[in-house]
Parts: structure tokens; sequence; C-alpha cells
């Protein structure tokens, strides 16, 4: 997974952007706006008679609200992350040696089988276990009921 997760991150990111950058044809009869990105729907929506529905929030207001509730605060990158904080931090760090390229979907596999070699015959057995055991990123945290 911890492959997969460096090529489809940055994909999807590039689909994101280029969806919400592109057209969407005029179109009469819709009650829904055409003719424009859907940036532009979202952050000019007066211009298609629509109604900015965003409450700004100042900066003091979040910084009391995550003041107040550091028990649930939590690194995104860490609930996003399909493997351990562990596993991420010793195969980036085997990527790392390799010298190579960000992996593609042609060169993931064979980068794969060679980080997998170097972290076998660098890494202790235990240490791999360890790395791979089950992980929940939400572990130690309140849960709704």
């Amino acid at each position: 997974m911890w492959i997969w997760y460096r090529i489809l991150n940055p994909y999807m990111d590039r689909m994101r952007i280029e969806f919400n950058d592109d057209k969407i044809r005029k179109q009469k009869g819709t009650l829904l706006p055409s003719g424009a990105t859907p940036n532009d729907f979202f952050y000019k929506p007066e211009k298609w008679q629509g109604v900015d529905q965003l409450l700004p929030i100042s900066q003091r207001i979040i910084d009391k609200v995550e003041a107040d509730l550091p028990e649930l605060t939590i690194p995104l990158k860490l609930v996003l992350l399909p493997v351990s904080p562990q596993f991420d931090e010793l195969a980036s760090n085997f990527f790392d040696q390799l010298d190579a390229a960000e992996p593609t979907m042609s060169t993931a596999w064979p980068l794969w089988a060679q980080m997998m070699a170097e972290i076998k015959a660098e890494t202790t057995r235990a240490v791999v276990e360890e790395c791979l055991e089950p992980y929940d990123p939400f572990e130690g945290f309140p849960q709704d009921d």
C-alpha cells in the first residue's frame, strides 16, 4: 500500500485540480450553473445568481477550539496514511537511499521489490513485524457511540 499511496495521492490531487478548473459547457434550461468552472461557481456564486454561503471564522476562534480540544488533534497525514507511522518512516528512509525517481505505475513493483530486499537485508525481522502490526490512527482517541 505504501508505494501506491505515493503514486495515487499526487495523481488524485492533479485530478481534483483539473476537474475544478474544467469548464462545464453552457446548458439552457438547467437550474444549475453552467458555462464556467466549478471553481468559478464556488468562489463567485453571485455571478450565477447564487449566494455565498461560506461563514468567515476568525483565526482566533479556530485557535481557541484547537486549544480546548488538544486530545482530538491528529495530523491529517496519519489519518490518511494507509500504513503505520513506523512503517512509513522505515519505507521512506529506504526509498530515499535508493536515490530513485518518484514511483510511477510502471516502476512501482520493481522499486517495491528493491526496497523490500534492502529492508530484509538491513533490518531485523522484529522491527519489520512491529512496523507491519495493524494500525489504527484513532487509537487512544475518544469514540462516539
